[in-house]
């Protein structure tokens, strides 16, 4: 009886460890069939899942692009101004108001005529200076006989004067002033004249030449 015991005892230490060691088999093995269920389930979310990049929304393209028409009958007419009445003068009447005398220039009164000499050359001569003075609007002649062709120089020498030249008929063929001579080609034959008259009082020479 002695001699069993410890036989049994020993069968049942090594029952007990057989069974811990089927038992932790068996854990092990059903922790890693959980584990490949577990990442097979992972496997197939992402199968399923679709992708980001195939589900984008793509811009529209340029003839889906949406244009609104205009309203219809709704284009704006520009704004014009009505143009603003020009205010019309007042009338006055002008039969009220005093005529103003009308004012005329004063006219300056006629050179007078002191004396008509005749000038003759020497002999040999062409020409020749005659000398006096004048009152103011005084004029003086000087005649002097004359051909057609010839032509004839007039020259202020002194004084402020004026000369005009008359034709035989009359008409005016020139005029010396200041420092301004004259000198032409005579057309007629006769007495030409030499006038001289001055605004102011002055002396005068004047030369005269005939060729």
């Amino acid at each position: 009886m002695s001699d069993q015991q410890p036989k049994t005892q020993f069968w049942k230490n090594c029952g007990i460890f057989l069974s811990g060691t089927l038992v932790g088999a068996v854990l092990a093995l059903g922790g890693e069939l959980a584990w490949k269920q577990v990442q097979l389930s992972q496997n197939e979310v992402e199968i399923r899942l679709p992708s980001v990049n195939s589900t984008a929304v793509k811009p529209a393209s340029p003839t889906q692009q949406l244009t609104i028409p205009p309203p219809p009958n709704t284009r704006s007419q520009p704004l014009v101004a009505s143009p603003t009445p020009l205010a019309q003068p007042s009338q006055t009447s002008l039969t009220n108001i005093p005529k103003l005398p009308s004012i005329s220039p004063t006219p300056s009164p006629s050179p007078t005529l002191a004396t008509t000499e005749r000038v003759s050359f020497e002999v040999g001569a062409t020409g020749t200076t005659v000398r006096d003075n004048l009152q103011a609007n005084e004029l003086k002649r000087y005649t002097l006989n004359c051909s057609s062709n010839q032509e004839m120089t007039v020259k202020i020498e002194e004084g402020t004067v004026n000369v005009d030249i008359l034709a035989p008929d009359g008409a005016k063929i020139g005029t010396a002033f200041g420092t301004v001579q004259w000198q032409g080609k005579l057309s007629n034959s006769g007495d030409h004249t030499l006038e001289i008259s001055a605004p102011n009082q002055s002396n005068y020479a004047v030369n005269v030449e005939v060729k």
